[in-house]
């Protein structure tokens, strides 16, 4: 199994302007430094969550078809763009979303 992370999140959790007012700093020397961290704490808690905090795209490979009901991994999930397999014949297929159901809740 591959997830690869497709689009990054467009927006952080939180923003520089919040973290410097939770940590009163008033000067702009470190935003570099504190967008930074603000990056590494959401990937460190989406990490051991195991599911997004913000909107992102994924894209997961399997090597076989999948038992059901299948889970996602990194929950919540918002939408599948699509299902692809290769046949029998090494061709790629894409299934038809009246053969699935998305459950976002």
């Amino acid at each position: 199994m591959g997830l690869t992370l497709v689009t990054a999140p467009s927006v952080e959790p939180i923003t520089a302007a919040e973290a410097k007012t939770h940590l009163r700093v008033t000067h702009s020397s470190d935003d570099t430094y504190i967008a930074s961290l603000i990056i590494a704490a959401r990937e460190y808690v989406e990490n051991y969550l195991g599911r997004a905090l913000v909107q992102q795209t994924w894209d997961l490979k399997l090597d076989e078809w999948p038992s059901f009901p299948f889970e996602m991994p990194k929950p919540l999930l918002s939408s599948v763009t699509s299902i692809k397999y290769y046949g029998t014949d090494d061709t790629e297929y894409t299934w038809a979303a009246t053969n699935y159901v998305v459950d976002t809740d």
